[in-house]
Parts: structure tokens; C-alpha cells; sequence
């Protein structure tokens, strides 16, 4: 389509040219003319080539999606201390978090032919900065709870979880139900499903809640804290890192909660995009090569460290 359209124009290009030919008395106006009409030609070929383009896209450009287009930058939100999801390899030169989260961000971003903006930041503060519209997008292991659902909206699940609480070896016969955690500390990332659990599944025991995965870990090493609670993705990489720790046989079922990507409410044009591309990468494998590649970088980088 293109190349007939580009042929078209040209062909009316050189017939008006050698009507006008036998005139040489205005070579000059001749030549301007030429090259206004040159100019535009390109600017038609340039809007039909954009036209084709966004009649090839697989999804709906609305408000949301335009707004970001324009900008040229898709700004998302995540806390670069949650591997496998969002995390920093403090092993290697690279100061850019990676995971599964940042895979995800990344192909929305080239989905929608921007550049990926990465605003790291701990958990319990990316849904207010969504909220203020410093963030397009927040995918950074979320479980939504019912509240949250008021204020924005989220996407299908990309991931099922497990919760469990991680413990030291040596404590092992203590603790195995949610009842033996009674008069407890239990550490969890503050605003998470995480610290829902221990205040809804641990009876008697009190919730430390703290910014960061590794300053939960810190405390439990400290014997600060009994145990800390988090999804098993994420504290297996811990388990496998450190010889002195395990998991607790405690366990609740019923509050075993899934991963989504959540939005400001009223974006229907970005959550629907967002929708087909989790959809995309599960279907195609791609979520479980990520959450495998990155589990082992994780237990990697942690094993380094506890040497």
C-alpha cells in the first residue's frame, strides 16, 4: 500500500512537471514548486505510513493510553528489594532492578513504542503515588485486598502464592501451627498480604512491619523477631541461601493470594492491554522461565552474601 501511494504521487509529480516544461521563463518558481511539492509528499507518505501503523495495532489507543504515548515514557512503579519480582543483584555492576516485574514493565513499555521509566520505591508507598498520578502503572507483586480495590484497579493475576512464615532450624518443633506463634513477633512487609496474615492468622502474636524483605530477614537473624512471613517465591531464595533456616509447618490455605498490576481507575484502555499481554506471557511460558531465572539469580546473590 505504501509503495502504490508513494508511486502515485510521484507519477503526478513528473506529469505536472512536463506540462510545465516548454515555459522556461519561471525555472525558478519551477524549482520552488518542485520542491513544495516534494515536501509535501513526504509529509502525505509520513501520515499514511502512521495511519497503516496504528491500524496494525492489536489494542485499543484511549485516553490512558495516548496520554503515554504522547509523553513518550511509561513510568512504573516497584520495590527493588522483592526478588524474584523486583530486585537489585548487589553482586554484579548493574544498579538496574530486574525480575519478573521489570520483565512484564518492559514489554508493556515496547508494546506501546515508549521507553520504560523504572521508579523504585518501598511497597507500601507505590498505590499513593499511583494514586497522585506520579506513576502510569504499579507492577510490583501486589495482592490486592478489598480496600485497595475502591481506590484503583487491577489487573487478572500473573502469579499464584503461597504464604508461609520463615523461621530459624533450631526452633522448628516450636513453631508448627499458626497457634504456636501466640505471644510472638512475626516481621512482614508493612502494607502487604503479607502482615494481613499475621494479624488475621496468627493469633496472639504481634506484626513487625518493616520496609524491606532483608531488614525482616536481619531481625530474624537477630532473634528480634520469631519468624517472618512471606510469600514462598520469595522466601525460598532465603532458605536455600542460609543453612540455619527453614520453613514453619504453619499454614493457612485459604490465605494463599495471587500477584496482579494495578492501575488508576478509569484507565479500562491500559488495563485491557495489560490484561492480553499476562495473558500472552503465560500461555507462552514466559512468567515460569522468568520466576525460574530469576529465583536462581536470587538464591545466588544471597548465598554470596551469607558467605
Amino acid at each position: 500500500m505504501k509503495k502504490f501511494i508513494a508511486s502515485l504521487l510521484i507519477g503526478t509529480m513528473v506529469f505536472s512537471l512536463a506540462a510545465c516544461g516548454a515555459d522556461t521563463s519561471g525555472s525558478d518558481t519551477t524549482e520552488q514548486a518542485v520542491e513544495e511539492t516534494a515536501e509535501d509528499n513526504t509529509t502525505e507518505a509520513e501520515i499514511t505510513e502512521t495511519a497503516e501503523d496504528t491500524a496494525d495495532q492489536d489494542y485499543t489507543v484511549g485516553e490512558k493510553i495516548k496520554e503515554i504515548q504522547d509523553k513518550g515514557v511509561l513510568v512504573v512503579g516497584c520495590d527493588a528489594s522483592y526478588a524474584p519480582y523486583s530486585f537489585i543483584d548487589v553482586t554484579t555492576g548493574n544498579q538496574d532492578p530486574v525480575g519478573i516485574d521489570i520483565e512484564i514493565a518492559k514489554v508493556l513499555a515496547d508494546r506501546l513504542g515508549v521507553e520504560l521509566k523504572l521508579e523504585p520505591m518501598v511497597f507500601n508507598a507505590v498505590l499513593s503515588a499511583l494514586a497522585t498520578d506520579k506513576l502510569d502503572v504499579v507492577i510490583d507483586g501486589v495482592t490486592p485486598s478489598d480496600e485497595q480495590r475502591e481506590t484503583v484497579d487491577f489487573s487478572n493475576a500473573y502469579m499464584n502464592c503461597e504464604e508461609g512464615i520463615v523461621i530459624k532450624k533450631e526452633n522448628a518443633d516450636k513453631y508448627k501451627t499458626c497457634e504456636d506463634f501466640a505471644g510472638t513477633t512475626v516481621a512482614a512487609n508493612i502494607g502487604s498480604s503479607e502482615e494481613r496474615f499475621v494479624q488475621e492468622c496468627l493469633p496472639g502474636a504481634t506484626v513487625l512491619s518493616l520496609d524491606k524483605i532483608p531488614s525482616s530477614m536481619m531481625e530474624l537473624q537477630a532473634d528480634n523477631v520469631a519468624g517472618v512471613c512471606m510469600e514462598k517465591t520469595v522466601g525460598q531464595q532465603y532458605v536455600d541461601a542460609y543453612d540455619n533456616l527453614t520453613w514453619s509447618e504453619a499454614s493457612d490455605d485459604s490465605y494463599n493470594s495471587i500477584k496482579a498490576i494495578a492501575v488508576n481507575k478509569g484507565n479500562d484502555d491500559l488495563l485491557e492491554l495489560i490484561n492480553t499481554i499476562i495473558e500472552e506471557c503465560q500461555s507462552s511460558g514466559k512468567i515460569d522461565e522468568w520466576l525460574a531465572t530469576y529465583s536462581k539469580q536470587a538464591a545466588e546473590m544471597n548465598k554470596a552474601n551469607a558467605e
